[in-house]
């Protein structure tokens, strides 16, 4: 009985132990997340309104952009009026169906 009581107590302390490394572990790691937070939370917080502002390229760019749309815009308003002007007008009488006569015959 006596066995089974020391193995019982060292096996108490091992677990003990361990628990107590895990626990220390634990605060290690909870302590670098938190400097780290704090030393990037500036970083987070920024708008990134420090640039430089708008660039040529950009410009450039956006310029590009509006004459492909204002390029596109026009063949579409002409294919519009196109359509308009087609549905509102009359459409034009069919002509009768009259095939010339064949040469040579009468």
């Amino acid at each position: 009985m006596a066995h089974t009581l020391q193995t019982f107590i060292s096996e108490s302390f091992e677990y003990y132990n361990q628990n107590i490394a895990k626990e220390d572990a634990m605060g290690t790691l909870i302590k670098a997340l938190i400097v780290t937070l704090a030393l990037v939370a500036p970083a987070l917080a920024s708008n990134g309104s420090e640039g430089k502002g708008s660039t040529i390229l950009l410009i450039l760019f956006l310029g590009f952009a509006a004459l492909i749309v204002v390029f596109q815009f026009i063949p579409g308003l002409v294919l519009f009026f196109t359509m308009l002007k087609g549905i509102f007008t009359a459409a034009p009488k069919k002509a009768s169906a009259t095939f010339p006569e064949e040469p040579g015959k009468k």
